[in-house]
């Protein structure tokens, strides 16, 4: 029996090492380095925002509808893509009961049989006015055209569905405000990775107006939030 050669050996233990191609002679080899490093890109605000079908309605009778401003929310910036809606609703207020003094009895059915007339000058107060109702104080205090808006408060951020953005409405004749939130983990660990954009519309909420008996809706069907700040 001959003995193993060192060849044998090399092909039973490691055929790879057979069957692998030599390098070119110009080739050469690089060291990993560790630890291993990814490209990455940061995401940033650079498109601006929109804002599709703005509507705000005013109720003209607080007692019976509701107030609303609601739009949807778009972001399409590589790596921050988000949409959602918009929303603030002031529902209708509860109606108000007649005031009634304790001591009011039901008057009497009208008019009476055998009508007579008893009407005498008298200064004692009448039991029961109209006037004494509770009228309704309006939720906010801006005023708009001449009117207060109770829709408008641009001293508070409302949250959209996607709590990641807020809205700030002002009234008509004034620009939107919106802010988002997202993180970035280049900026800092956790909690310190959040990162908000404020942004301002180009334009000033204007739009189509349709007036009935229940309201006043204005309607935008697009507009452009530029971001004017990042605060990481």
């Amino acid at each position: 029996m001959h003995a193993p050669t060192l060849l044998s050996l090399l092909s039973l233990l490691a055929p790879s090492l057979i069957s692998a191609k030599p390098l070119p002679k110009n080739a050469t080899t690089i060291p990993p380095t560790y630890p291993p490093t990814y490209p990455t890109t940061r995401p940033v605000e650079k498109k601006p925002w929109h804002l599709h079908n703005l509507t705000i309605f005013t109720a003209s009778d607080p007692f019976l509808n509701a107030s609303y401003v609601t739009f949807t929310f778009t972001d399409k910036n590589k790596g921050l893509e988000l949409t959602t809606t918009c929303t603030r609703r002031i529902e209708a207020l509860p109606m108000p009961m007649p005031y009634v003094p304790m001591n009011y009895t039901t008057p009497p059915a009208y008019p009476p049989t055998n009508y007579t007339s008893t009407i005498t000058n008298t200064t004692e107060p009448i039991p029961y006015s109209n006037s004494t109702a509770p009228t309704p104080s309006p939720q906010s205090a801006v005023v708009v055209g001449g009117r207060v808006d109770p829709l408008a408060d641009p001293s508070t951020w409302y949250p959209c569905a996607n709590g990641a953005v807020k809205f700030q409405y002002a009234g008509v004749g004034k620009p939107m405000q919106v802010q988002r939130s997202y993180v970035d983990p280049a900026v800092g660990e956790a909690p310190r990775d959040i990162v908000t954009a404020f942004g301002t519309s180009e334009k000033k909420v204007e739009g189509k107006v349709v007036k009935s008996w229940a309201g006043v809706m204005r309607t935008v069907r697009k507009m452009k939030v530029v971001v004017r700040q990042v605060i990481a």
